[in-house]
């Protein structure tokens, strides 16, 4: 299956949630018109209008259920959900559908023509947009917009020369579209190195980037040679410059996300979102029993990650006194709990497993 159906579908179940009251309508009869139906796991309520249309109208390419197909519809192919059956013929969502919540907040609508869904917005609890997906049935493209901070944040779509990798543009409606804000940082504390990822910044204007401001002080800008970013720094109209995002993490002050803002001389701002996976445990390290030398004060914490489904650490003093850890996710433990001195750590998941003496300097 290709990226982009597996998405689709992924997007189109969402949309599409599983209703009790409609399934129960569906196995005695076909309704046309106004209906409300109601979600009795969530408690959402959605309400909209159903057509009854002849399934022999629609270009199957293949069953995917009981009721749902793949189907041509003018020049793409796309999903159509039958909600219901009578005879030769199905029922399907028309116009438009609107859910809300178990506290009647909404949460999304849609819009269905025939019963395959031409666009969709999903809202936040406090009503803003978070995301919105449309087709372009005609030209075979599908268009997802994704919104942060109450504006576009990033434009996603598939052309119809490649199913596989999306286009993506970040803040498409700015004066500086940007080619990455969300960036994707791996560290290994243990040997410091600093890591790098590099950002293009695309002006429809002469503008100026005045001021920088980071949530984590261990980020740095530079410019092409890894020289600092001199204030302010002049973007030409229609000519694309390079920012290099670097990082040399501290334990200290290790965050999984943080932000970068840049202000222009107008007002404007972009916000870079960025994620950092650092630790101090590697399979290899692991495996091999190297030995690991912390300090309270500098590192603060021992940062394991995940290294399986589930992962068991165990921190044991020579009194034989032992701490244990179920880890899920990136683990932070605080080096303050323990004394200074030697400690045997050892770490098992379903993947791998070792022991390693552990030194915690003050």
């Amino acid at each position: 299956m290709s990226t982009l159906l597996f998405r689709t579908l992924c997007i189109c179940f969402w949309i599409c949630p599983h209703f009790a009251t409609a399934q129960d309508e569906a196995s005695t009869s076909c309704k046309e018109g106004p209906a409300i139906e109601i979600d009795t796991h969530t408690g959402s309520v959605s309400s909209g209008n159903y057509r009854i249309l002849p399934l022999s109208q629609y270009q199957i390419i293949r069953t995917l259920g009981d009721d749902t197909y793949q189907i041509q519809f003018r020049g793409s192919s796309q999903l159509l959900f039958a909600r219901g059956r009578c005879e030769g013929n199905i029922k399907v969502e028309e116009g438009i559908w609107k859910t809300y919540d178990s506290l009647g907040r909404l949460e999304k609508t849609r819009f269905s023509i025939d019963g395959v869904v031409k666009w969709s917005c999903r809202f936040d609890t406090s009503g803003q947009t978070t995301q919105f997906h449309s087709v372009d049935f005609d030209n075979d493209t599908s268009f997802w917009y994704d919104y942060r901070q109450e504006r576009v944040f990033k434009k996603s779509y598939y052309p119809p020369e490649n199913k596989i990798k999306p286009v993506t543009v970040y803040y498409p409606g700015s004066v500086i579209e940007v080619s990455n804000a969300e960036l994707q940082f791996e560290s290994d504390l243990v040997t410091g190195e600093e890591c790098y990822q590099t950002v293009s910044l695309l002006p429809k204007t002469n503008e100026a980037i005045s001021r920088i401001e980071s949530t984590n002080p261990d980020f740095r800008i530079f410019t092409n040679g890894l020289e600092p970013v001199r204030l302010p720094f002049t973007l030409a109209a229609g000519c694309a410059q390079s920012l290099i995002v670097g990082i040399l993490p501290r334990a200290l002050c290790y965050r999984q996300s943080d932000t970068i803002k840049l202000f222009t001389v107008r007002g404007d701002s972009l916000t870079l979102f960025l994620s950092t996976e650092a630790y101090h445990i590697t399979n290899r390290r692991l495996e091999a029993g190297t030995p690991l030398r912390l300090s309270r004060s500098k590192d603060g914490y021992l940062i394991i990650p995940p290294l399986g489904t589930q992962t068991d650490a165990y921190i044991r003093n020579d009194a034989g006194e032992e701490k244990s850890f179920r880890i899920f996710s990136m683990a932070q433990i605080p080096l303050s709990d323990f004394l200074p001195g030697c400690y045997l750590l050892s770490i098992y998941s379903c993947n791998t497993g070792g022991q390693m003496e552990m030194y915690i300097d003050p």
